[in-house]
């Protein structure tokens, strides 16, 4: 499916104000931190850094790293549903279902260069299997690298609130929750108060613009 999807040609016109320059940008600065690129780009490092850094071209190493992501994004969402009870059947569909959705997963195999969006499942995935089985330095590590992918993992910790309120684990492991999230946090709030870009929204004004849409 990743190769009938194919790869978007983002030299036409069509796709000239398209978010992927931003992270061919990151990535072309790699390891350095260009404050030329707009937030919330230039604040989504992991991806495009990860890019920057292998000895290839620009563009064969976000398409390889993503290539790699999809098919570990694959076969950990499989390894989940098993785990949350689903039968080696059923996990299998419904990763069939998963990879055959162009939306999800085909939009992110064409334009490859949105990595982030592809190692933020991956990561979500793996705060939620080592939440339920209490792995906190795992959970820890995830939301690390999660908080320098994309806004998203500040969803999992309420999230993850609801699931101990639920499961009956809130009392005796809302203290190894917090300890866990507090580096992602620190990571998130240091780096957007150390890295002044010189245009883009803030996540505040990100959400005031795009609360009703």
């Amino acid at each position: 499916m990743i190769y009938l999807y194919g790869r978007i040609d983002y030299t036409r016109e069509l796709f000239a104000r398209w978010d992927l320059h931003q992270y061919r940008a990151v990535a072309l600065a790699s390891p350095r931190i260009d404050a030329g690129i707009p937030r919330p780009f230039i604040y989504r490092p992991l991806g495009p850094f990860l890019a920057g850094l292998l000895p290839f071209d620009v563009d064969t190493s976000f398409y390889l790293l993503n290539v790699i992501a999809s098919l570990g994004l694959v076969a950990l969402a499989y390894r989940f549903m098993r785990r949350l009870g689903s039968s080696p059947g059923i996990a299998a569909a419904a990763t069939l279902l998963y990879v055959f959705n162009k939306h999800f997963f085909g939009f992110t195999s064409w334009n490859y260069f949105h990595i982030n969006d592809v190692l933020t499942n991956v990561f979500i995935i793996v705060m939620f299997r080592s939440m339920l089985e209490g792995r906190w330095r795992t959970f820890a590590i995830a939301m690390l690298l999660a908080s320098v992918t994309r806004e998203t993992f500040l969803l999992v910790i309420p999230t993850a609130v609801v699931c101990l309120i639920e499961g009956g684990r809130f009392r005796r492991e809302w203290r190894p929750l917090l300890l866990a999230a507090l580096p992602a946090l620190a990571l998130f709030v240091s780096f957007r108060i150390l890295v002044r870009p010189e245009s883009g929204m803030t996540l505040v004004e990100a959400f005031r613009a795009f609360a009703e849409s």
